[in-house]
């Protein structure tokens, strides 16, 4: 987690918590044991830690503070012999009380760095190392320890005092740290250092370096960025790409950096999770990529549900073996203050409703685990083109989506539908998307200017979290590939008894062309507005009169193929005229048109 950087005293180091393994008490399947931070090694402290239920308690250990003159554990200075004996103390009460210590071991002597400043790495991590390898020996010996995480958050400035904090600079120390303590750590782990956030990118730099096989498990903190929204809630860097640092399912990142480096026997520890219950106030959040902007925590019934939420979650991926709460208290001397307000307890040691939650959670060894997230992509299929359609001109192109999600969660909604032509992103994409399951259609003019020959259309429906499907079908462009097949065309008139309407010699018609549903109508609809300017008798048969009659164009017009239509006329003169509308038709469609309507004006 980020914070203020800490003094050079033990005291203040271990005011930053997280938590470890939970062993010795029945778990539900595959649910990550509930661990708890606490800010020191004292009494007080560890029987608190011990009746929240936790099995697993996390710990600063400060190695200024226990080889503050030079190489030697135990030391012969009476400040850090008492150190080493708190620790030991502690140690051998939380086992007496069925839980075990997490160590997470940080803090430069002066001797080791030639600084001041404890959070500047050793100029040697060998030094750090043997170090390393002698407090674990020593607690072996003690009692029975959970695990021991290499720094924290070592991946950035705010513990990592050195040049360049990343992954290069922390791979020599983590390499030569689990060299010295795995031989004599026993059951226990020997982590990555926490990560802050979920950094998968720092984790893939570590195995880009060689480090597979140089630790155990990956310790992660999501105590950070001041999170307000739930556990299930998440973002991603990219559409469809990985989950983003700053989220709590972000853990989920790192094992899939885990899994593509054929490493899925390191498991990740979670040892700091927890939310400020500053209830959105005073200050907005001034951490992470909400600073500024985001509000800088949550009421404390809110704090309580998450917690339950959260546990939930990591019950659902075996592969996450603690969830550590960040922590025990409530503290008064941080800045900002949002971090002062993650704790169990008040400050005045009274117990908050997450408290209450967090035993819950405990008595059950993690608890079921729930929904959490939609993690399930939409759905998406043409209607239009069908597969293999050929056409010449403009290409109807409809789609119909749907987003998904997994049972017992609200769906994020959809996003965007956007179009590919050839797997390259075509200049168009689609953000007011209609209802769920409703048809985006688009008819394509540019499809014309393809070139003969099979092409791939391919739609992507991307919901509000960035989850990504994607459909496609082949198109044929070009007369030889529409042959012998055509569609037949016809009209609706939409105006009165499928005539014009007219006040006077003022006239409209009104009506749409129609076709095929997974066809595109391109080119004109247009009209001719005929009077009639003679008519005389031709013949007689048997008895009656045939007429010959001559009817003249004064009026035309047209409008585009692919819309309803509507064509408003004042007629020339007075007199009986006629009208039609007609579709020339283009390949595969065919010509329509309708009969004459008369009219007199």
């Amino acid at each position: 987690m980020l914070r203020a950087r800490p003094v050079l005293r033990l005291a203040r180091l271990t005011t930053m918590l997280c938590a470890a393994l939970a062993l010795g008490a029945p778990a539900a399947a595959h649910a990550a044991a509930p661990a708890v931070n606490i800010d020191a090694p004292s009494d007080q402290r560890v029987d608190q830690a011990l009746a929240t239920g936790a099995k697993i308690v996390r710990l600063f250990v400060n190695w200024n503070q226990l080889e503050p003159n030079g190489p030697g554990l135990p030391s012969t200075d009476p400040g850090a012999a008492s150190a080493l004996s708190q620790y030991d103390t502690a140690i051998r009460r939380l086992n007496a009380g069925g839980a075990k210590p997490m160590f997470v071991v940080l803090g430069t002597p002066s001797w080791a760095s030639g600084s001041t400043d404890d959070l500047v790495p050793p100029t040697d991590p060998q030094t750090y190392a043997n170090f390393f390898g002698k407090f674990v020996r020593h607690t072996q010996s003690v009692g029975s320890v959970a695990a021991y995480e290499v720094w924290n958050e070592e991946d950035a400035a705010e513990f990592w005092h050195g040049p360049n904090p990343g992954a290069a600079a922390y791979a020599p120390m983590l390499r030569a740290a689990y060299a010295a303590a795995k031989p004599v750590a026993g059951d226990a782990a020997i982590l990555v250092g926490p990560t802050t956030g979920n950094n998968a990118s720092f984790v893939q730099g570590l195995y880009d370096l060689g480090l597979k096989g140089s630790f155990d498990g990956v310790a992660v903190h999501t105590d950070t960025a001041c999170l307000s929204l739930g556990p299930d809630f998440y973002y991603r860097e990219d559409p469809g790409a990985r989950l983003g640092q700053y989220t709590f399912l972000g853990y989920r990142a790192i094992r899939d950096v885990m899994v593509a480096n054929n490493d899925p026997g390191p498991r990740i520890w979670m040892t700091e999770m927890g939310w400020s219950s500053t209830n959105g106030g005073p200050t907005s959040c001034q951490r992470g990529t909400g600073a500024g902007n985001r509000p800088s925590g949550v009421s404390e019934a809110t704090q309580a549900s998450f917690l339950t939420q959260a546990y939930g979650c990591l019950a659902r991926d075996p592969y996450v073996v603690v969830g550590a709460w960040f922590t025990l208290s409530d503290a008064r001397r941080y800045t900002p203050d949002e971090i002062n307000h993650y704790g169990l307890l008040d400050v005045s040691g009274a117990p908050k409703p997450s408290y209450a939650a967090f035993r819950q959670v405990a008595a059950a060894g993690g608890g079921a685990a729930g929904p959490c997230g939609d993690f399930t992509p939409p759905t998406v299929s043409f209607i239009s083109p069908a597969p293999n359609q050929g056409f010449t001109g403009s290409l109807l192109i409809q789609v119909t989506a749907t987003d998904g999600a997994d049972p017992g969660v609200t769906p994020a909604g959809l996003n965007r539908i956007s179009y590919l032509v050839d797997g390259q992103p075509a200049f168009y994409r689609f953000s007011d998307l209609p209802a769920v399951g409703d048809t985006v259609s688009l008819n394509w003019l540019r499809a014309a200017d393809l070139s003969d020959g099979l092409h791939t259309i391919s739609a992507e429906a991307t919901d509000k979290l960035g989850n990504v499907a994607r459909t496609t079908v082949t198109v044929m462009k070009g007369a030889q590939y529409v042959g012998n097949v055509s569609y037949a065309t016809a009209f609706e008139i939409a105006s009165a008894k499928g005539r014009p309407s007219c006040r006077g010699r003022l006239c409209s018609l009104k009506g749409r062309l129609t076709g095929p549903a997974n066809q595109s109508l391109s080119g004109r609809v247009r009209i001719e507005w005929q009077l009639l300017v003679r008519m005389r008798v031709k013949s007689h048969v048997k008895g009656r009169k045939r007429y010959v009659m001559k009817w003249v164009t004064f009026h035309k017009g047209g409008s585009s193929a692919m819309k309803p239509f509507t064509f408003t006329q004042r007629l020339k003169r007075g007199g009986k005229w006629r009208v039609h509308v007609y579709y020339e038709g283009a390949p595969p469609l065919t010509a329509s048109k309708t009969p004459w309507i008369t009219l007199s004006a």
